[in-house]
């Protein structure tokens, strides 16, 4: 324990706490309110840790209430264990325990929270934190592991009934301020507990909930991902726990920027009912905020983003798509834009319940039916892409939109997966309440479509494709087929380069002869 002033402290060796005495386990090092560490290195083979708690919870790693310069691991710092309850098991501890200030916090190694404790008659304890923080941290930098630790299994209680699986704990939680917080490792929050056996023919208990990766209360300027930030999946039990949400605030997040994955934990399994994944993103509260959102990575599952009028998402630039997939994204109050690059959509959107828009301003590829609860709206520098693998509904990309759709920009059709077209085939590719405006551009496997009359486009190879206009939806019929298109042609289907490059090419279309056409119930195309 440090209540002076330390200039540097280094260690290559093992440092832990003591076991529990009087339900207080020991801390590995204690940095006191008051005192200073200037340099402060754990290096590769060095190990620092929590004690473990008998009955109670573990000790902290690393336990700083005063100041610290550098902080810098390259080894192991671990919280110790919960310990085993006669009633609920204890809680683990925090790897790195911050309510004071750290200038740097720079990690290589691993950085974990302790276990929580089994359940004798009760539940589970909570595991600890990975790093927790309630002071001040002007930079987190992450290339190694911060892990949280798993929640503890329940007991049974006295009258048989199983008690439930302790919560995982969170890679990272932050309630203070971490100024920048970058991660080109792994960020996990811990697995949730299984829930106790019933006795005597009573229930079981349920699973614990997996932890978050990254848990925020207060205030990140600037979050960036290029690495791995998961949630940890749900407990077995009586009914499953929920996963942990990769990322789930009720802070202020004020620019978050991912090149790598972000994505909840899996739910737990039970015989009564499975636990629900864990949100990819899930910001809500009085003063949560979140975004601008800069992805050219993978997001995966649902994004919730409640409190807030608008959110901007920006996709990746050159020919890197980000990818918004397997969940929804549910704006509860206010619009979406994606504000520019290429993004790969495989969420259905809901914007303020139905009421809200969503704005296109970039490149949004689409490959299977996705749906709007709200209106549309794609401005002139936007470009749909549409993929097409097979001409039957949910072989290609579709959009339905329960209110007003306003088109502008560009269409991108490509075939995919060997498909070829044919003269007759009927794609629904747009269901609406409503539209006005038009498409001004339209590509076929990345090459520029000529506008002909009576709404129709003539393709290369021979395609002539044909669009019926009718009161909630817009069909694209090919009215002419080509094996140009396709393997058995010459014409192959373009690398991600040609479709990401459409934008651009749209904007010296006008050289080609293209004219924007006007219908005078401004329904359709122009």
């Amino acid at each position: 324990m440090n209540s002076g002033a330390i200039a540097t402290l280094s260690n290559a060796g093992t440092i832990s706490g003591g076991a529990e005495v009087e339900y207080h386990a020991g801390v590995g090092v204690t940095n006191a309110n008051g005192a200073t560490i200037g340099s402060f290195t754990n290096a590769t083979g060095g190990t620092i840790g929590g004690g473990s708690g008998a009955s109670s919870v573990g000790g902290a790693g690393v336990l700083n209430a005063g100041a610290i310069s550098t902080l810098s691991n390259s080894g192991t710092v671990s919280g110790g264990n919960g310990g085993r309850g006669y009633n609920s098991g204890g809680a683990g501890g925090a790897g790195i325990n911050n309510s004071g200030t750290i200038a740097t916090l720079s990690n290589s190694g691993t950085i974990s929270g302790g276990n929580g404790g089994a359940g004798i008659r009760f539940s589970g304890g909570a595991g600890g934190v990975g790093v927790l923080n309630a002071g001040a941290i002007s930079t987190l930098s992450n290339s190694g592991a911060v892990n949280g630790g798993n929640g503890g299994a329940g007991g049974a209680t006295y009258n048989g009934a199983g008690g439930a699986g302790g919560a995982g704990g969170a890679g990272i939680t932050n309630s203070g301020t971490v100024t920048t917080l970058t991660s080109t490792g792994t960020v996990t929050g811990g697995n949730g507990g299984a829930g106790g056996a019933g006795l005597y023919g009573s229930p079981g208990g349920a699973g614990g909930a997996g932890g978050a990766g990254v848990t925020n209360s207060g205030t990140i300027p600037t979050l960036t991902n290029s690495g791995t930030i998961s949630g940890g999946a749900g407990g077995s039990g009586l009914v499953g726990g929920a996963g942990g949400a990769g990322i789930a605030s009720s802070g202020t997040i004020a620019t978050l920027t991912n090149s790598g994955l972000i994505e909840g934990g899996k739910g737990g399994t039970g015989p009564n009912g499975n636990g629900a994944a864990g949100d990819a993103i899930y910001s809500a509260g009085k003063h949560a905020s979140i975004g601008p959102i800069t992805n050219s990575g993978s997001i995966v599952g649902n994004v919730v983003i409640d409190n807030q009028t608008s959110v901007a998402i920006t996709g990746g630039g050159g020919t890197v798509f980000g990818s918004l997939i397997s969940g929804a994204i549910t704006i509860g109050n206010g619009n979406l834009t994606f504000a520019g690059g290429n993004t790969a959509l495989g969420d259905d959107i809901s914007v303020d319940s139905g009421a809200g828009t969503v704005t296109n301003m970039g490149a949004l590829r689409i490959a299977a039916p996705q749906t709007i609860a709200g209106n549309f709206t794609q401005s002139a520098a936007g470009v749909l892409g549409l993929d097409f693998e097979g001409d039957l509904s949910g072989e290609y990309g579709a959009l339905t939109v329960s209110k007003l759709t306003t088109l502008d920009g560009g269409l991108a059709i490509d075939l995919t997966g060997g498909f070829t077209l044919a003269k007759g085939q009927n794609f629904d590719i747009l269901g609406f309440a409503s539209l006005t405006g038009g498409f001004d551009a339209l590509s076929l496997d990345g090459a520029a479509c000529m506008m002909r009359p009576m709404d129709s486009w003539a393709c290369g190879g021979g395609v002539r494709l044909k669009e019926d206009i009718f009161a909630t939806s817009l069909d694209l019929f090919v009215a002419k087929g080509s094996a140009a298109f396709g393997p058995a042609g010459s014409t192959p289907i373009p690398e991600p380069s040609t479709w990401a490059m459409l934008a651009l090419g749209f904007l010296g279309l006008g050289g080609l002869g293209l004219r924007k056409r006007k219908r005078a119930d401004e329904i359709g195309l122009r």
